[in-house]
């Protein structure tokens, strides 16, 4: 599993602070990572709930905060996939947030998530169907 301590140096340094929670019993087959960046907050709100509804069970959520000005932890703390948090110490760019979730990954395929992804409680049934 990957700390704070594990990560190499040249990301550790962007990194302002990481909250993990309790991986599921199950298998993690997949993770979703969602790179904020002035992101609206009713926009992830949404996006999270849809997440939080998916019918599959294989994959869970890495949040990369890439620069929000509202209290992303306290959007997160009713969430059931999300594993990851990750703030960064600002904007970073899009490849180094995504980076960044990608170096957390306990499954072993990934999907970046824009708010319109997940929309439907199948939608993460039907995307990592090839891989169950």
């Amino acid at each position: 599993m990957t700390t704070f301590d594990t990560l190499p140096a040249r990301y550790r340094s962007l990194v302002a602070r990481t909250t993990a929670v309790t991986i599921p019993e199950h298998e993690i087959l997949a993770t979703v990572v969602v790179v904020l960046y002035r992101t609206d907050r009713a926009a992830f709100e949404t996006t999270l709930a849809a997440l939080d509804a998916q019918t599959a069970d294989a994959f869970d959520v890495i949040v990369v905060d890439n620069g929000t000005t509202w209290d992303v932890p306290a959007v997160l703390a009713g969430s059931r996939r999300v594993r990851t948090y990750v703030e960064l110490t600002g904007n970073h760019g899009v490849t180094v947030a995504r980076n960044q979730g990608r170096i957390w990954l306990p499954g072993h395929f990934s999907s970046f998530s824009t708010t319109t992804r997940f929309q439907t409680p199948t939608s993460s049934k039907n995307t990592f169907a090839s891989i169950e």
